[in-house]
């Protein structure tokens, strides 16, 4: 009988049920382990638009007091997107994940205007729901503060 080190030093190689074992090993934890890999940049996919909508939102508050003009967010209501304009003309347009929808609460989805002095024009707030996971973008009056709550 041949010792495991006889066995790896000889040059013979792998037999085709041994390889076929190995491979069909492989394969099983494969397919365990990408769903979760899914799930979790789906997850990712999210906290990232979130993390640009807060940047376009601060930038866009500072631009409103730079130049000393509105500046209006309009949320799309059948897609994931949104529009920024001064005055009439649009200076920005973004798109979300596929999925991510824009639900109006005590907010409409045209309403959130950022005046020349930086605060908003309306509070209240918008729901952001993609997938399972639901967010509130809630605006405050004074000095047009805004954060997000997991729902």
């Amino acid at each position: 009988m041949k010792t495991i080190k006889q066995h790896l030093i000889s040059k013979n190689g792998f037999s085709l049920f041994e390889m076929l074992i190995v491979l069909s090993i492989l394969s099983v934890l494969l397919l365990l382990v990408i769903p979760s890999f899914q799930h979790q940049t789906k997850s990712m996919e999210m906290d990232y638009f979130l993390k640009e909508l807060e940047q376009d939102l601060y930038y866009y508050q500072m631009k409103a007091i730079t130049n000393g003009r509105t500046v209006r967010f309009i949320f799309s209501t059948n897609g994931s997107s949104y529009r920024v304009l001064e005055g009439i003309t649009t200076i920005d347009e973004k798109h979300g994940p596929t999925g991510l929808k824009y639900i109006p609460r005590s907010l409409k989805l045209n309403e959130l205007r950022f005046l020349p002095n930086g605060q908003i024009q309306k509070a209240g707030k918008i729901e952001i729901t993609y997938g399972n996971k639901r967010y509130n973008l809630v605006f405050h009056i004074i000095r047009g503060r805004f954060y997000f709550v997991e729902v």
